[in-house]
């Protein structure tokens, strides 16, 4: 746990956090990847592997028939995990190496795993946020490599379609929907001395390792969701019940 950060569950102040330009659907920008690597540098513990990202990227492994494919793999291997909130909400971030933060995908100025590289990387230089509703997203331009906004515009709300699946749509909604259930439960639990270790490897298990690459992300991803509802509710009537 010591390699744990403590943040919070939820941010009030997304753009001054990582210095971002808010943008709308409509707003354009200009931008050109000229291969130059900047983006996979300088970004410790910034860059997240959802629990999508972890699914996609073992399978890409054991498809290219690599030893190390396992979600426990992944996150041993490749990712530190943070909190994101004293009640044990576990996020897991890309590894980097280096005084300069290089991700440690990135190698002779290239992806190792292109092909299966995490939403965050897909997005760049754009990045989104849940809005209120939970439906629909706030973006944000990453305008910290100037060099890179020059030549091409580009629409972000189309930018942003163009970067994600249907998959990715539909995966944002329903971990917006299980997060704003699952939040409670855990900052109810703690409160009565539940402790955060035991939500952190519950919620890890389930949300990113508990998955057969085999079959669809979304609807094992729902399941999993519930399955952390009944186990959170689980720990607190046990815990009630001892007194």
């Amino acid at each position: 746990m010591s390699r744990f950060l403590k943040r919070s569950l939820v941010s009030t102040d997304i753009e001054s956090m990582f210095n971002l330009q808010p943008m709308s659907a409509d707003n354009e920008f200009h931008f050109t990847c000229d291969h130059c690597g900047q983006c996979c540098r300088g970004h410790d513990q910034t860059v997240p592997l959802e629990p999508i990202d972890v699914f996609h990227l073992s399978r890409y492994k054991k498809q290219s028939g690599n030893d190390v494919w396992t979600a426990v793999d992944i996150l041993n291997r490749y990712a530190t995990p943070a909190l994101l909130s004293e009640s044990g909400y576990p996020m897991f971030f890309i590894n980097t190496r280096g005084p300069d933060g290089i991700c440690i995908f990135h190698e002779e100025g290239k992806c190792l795993i292109h092909d299966a590289k995490p939403r965050t990387c897909r997005m760049y230089p754009m990045t989104v946020d849940p809005d209120a509703g939970g439906k629909g997203y706030m973006y944000y331009l990453m305008p910290e490599r100037k060099h890179h906004f020059t030549g091409t515009a580009h629409r972000a709300g189309d930018w942003i379609k163009n970067s994600l699946t249907p998959e990715d749509y539909e995966y944002s909604q329903a971990a917006v929907e299980a997060l704003t259930r699952i939040a409670p439960l855990m900052e109810r639990n703690y409160a009565v001395g539940i402790v955060s270790e035991v939500h952190t490897s519950l919620l890890a298990y389930y949300l990113y390792q508990n998955y057969d690459i085999d079959k669809p992300f979304v609807p094992q991803f729902k399941q999993n969701a519930a399955d952390v509802l009944l186990a959170l509710d689980y720990l607190y009537n046990k815990k009630m019940t001892k007194g």
